[in-house]
């Protein structure tokens, strides 16, 4: 008798044991939930910074969509300036045309002046 109640004593101390450990597992089991919460929290926040990502680079890809218009508009310019370019060089050949001219006329005046003069003269 007295060795089974000494045996009871023992499994109930180890059984006390085992109930404390049962707690600590609790404890962090406990600990456990509340990391699992935190990561969640963190998730969500990522989530956010994620959203927040996305819409800068729909802005982004708005704003080369602007520019890759503002560049079109300045090749049309530049091609009106080329234009404009061509056509100055035309009118330059033409005023060196009538420069020309004029010099021929210049040239005929002069020759009638030697005429006039011959007249004069005689």
């Amino acid at each position: 008798m007295k060795i089974g109640e000494g045996f009871m004593k023992i499994c109930k101390g180890f059984m006390k044991i085992g109930e404390g450990f049962m707690k600590i597992g609790e404890g962090f089991m406990k600990i456990g939930e509340g990391f699992m919460k935190i990561c969640k929290g963190f998730m969500k926040i990522g989530e956010g910074f994620m959203k927040i990502c996305k819409g800068f680079m729909k802005i982004g890809e708005g704003f080369m969509k602007i520019g890759e218009g503002f560049m079109k508009i300045g090749e049309g310019f530049m091609k009106i300036g080329k234009g404009f370019i061509k056509i100055s060089k035309g009118f330059m050949k033409i005023r060196k045309g009538f420069m020309k001219i004029g010099k021929g006329f210049m040239k005929i005046g002069k020759g009638f002046m030697k005429i006039g003069e011959a007249f004069r003269i005689s």
